[in-house]
């Protein structure tokens, strides 16, 4: 609803100094206002997105990273953001712990012909899970898992989304 209010008063106020009433043909609605931020948000989002791939997850695709952050969110029956008054937002630590926790699960296989032989591996081998990977193995001391009592966090390079 905030941004409809916001939207009303930009398409209210543009029609005031315009001198539109508000049903003219030319006059602005809050659609038409709501259309242009989707627009200049979806503008940010991909050059946010560009960014991550070209620098974090060193040139490969974002999707199959995003797919897994969101499924993973769902599983724990979370939002990124608060539906009601009651929920909080998502913090920025625990969305990225689940990016760790997505980017380091892994399973179990058994090595064929060895009955008691088996071999840990990585749940998903796209390029952008090993770029992460490599990122986390080159910042923390102990790759394997988050910084004693702290969350992993991006490369500062990449700011606040």
């Amino acid at each position: 609803p905030i941004p409809a209010c916001a939207a009303a008063s930009v398409a209210s106020a543009w029609n005031a100094i315009m001198g539109l009433p508000r049903r003219s043909p030319a006059a602005h609605t809050t659609e038409t206002v709501l259309a242009v931020l989707r627009e200049l948000l979806q503008e940010k989002i991909d050059q946010w997105r560009a960014r991550v791939e070209r620098t974090l997850l060193r040139n490969s695709a974002i999707a199959p990273l995003e797919t897994a952050v969101l499924e993973e969110i769902r599983r724990r029956g979370r939002t990124l953001a608060a539906q009601s008054k009651e929920e909080k937002d998502m913090s920025r630590s625990e969305l990225w712990s689940i990016v760790w926790a997505v980017t380091h699960q892994t399973m179990t296989l058994a090595d064929e012909g060895q009955e008691s032989a088996t071999q840990e591996c990585y749940v998903r081998q796209e390029a952008c899970f090993h770029a992460l990977r490599q990122h986390w193995e080159e910042t923390h001391r102990h790759p394997s898992a988050p910084p004693e009592g702290a969350k992993p966090a991006p490369p500062a390079s990449l700011g606040r989304a």
